[in-house]
């Protein structure tokens, strides 16, 4: 089978490396988002050089930790170069609708990452792309978050037990139980 990472073809922007660790000034880089319905984040996937040992976070509005990947060692991976990485959270965690959340990739070592992100030229142009103007960089500098709407970062969700928000259904879960998307 195949698996799509949707946003990660067709982008025609430039391409960029951020290289840092857990010492680095900016120490954390992913996106920013919100979702238009509720739904359950079960893990997350990256593009990433991952030379040192990480976790993807998954941070609310006020940068508080959600949930977290289980650490990812260096010596456990594949290639000594750029791959992609899909990694399950240690628990579920429900996401409201309309609900600003961050996705970052923090290193747990001082031997630097590099992660990955492009840009677009006019933000209206990410609509062309899965969650569309709502799914923008972020990075956390200096103890403050700062986001970067014409670039996005490599990584997203993986996503299950959506809710229609309209009710009636048993359990909770809505009409696409079972069923699974890519952020």
């Amino acid at each position: 089978s195949i698996e799509p990472v949707l946003g990660c073809t067709g982008i025609g922007g430039p391409l960029n490396t951020n290289t840092f660790n857990s010492g680095s000034t900016s120490n954390r880089f992913g996106n920013r988002f919100s979702l238009p319905f509720p739904c359950r984040a079960f893990g997350a996937w990256v593009w990433m050089d991952g030379d040192g040992d990480f976790a993807i976070k998954l941070y609310d509005s006020a940068g508080t930790e959600l949930v977290t990947t289980a650490a990812h060692v260096a010596a456990v991976r594949q290639a000594n170069a750029a791959e992609l990485y899909h990694l399950p959270f240690t628990a579920t965690t429900n996401l409201t609708e309309n609900t600003v959340y961050r996705l970052a990739v923090v290193p747990s070592s001082v031997t630097n990452l590099s992660t990955y992100n492009w840009d677009v030229p006019v933000a209206a142009m990410l609509d062309q792309f899965a969650g569309g103007q709502a799914v923008h960089e972020t990075r956390f500098t200096s103890s403050v978050w700062t986001d970067t709407t014409t670039r996005r970062a490599f990584c997203g969700l993986y996503l299950d037990a959506f809710d229609d928000a309209v009710g009636g259904g048993a359990g909770g879960e809505g009409p696409l139980i079972g069923g699974r998307l890519t952020l």
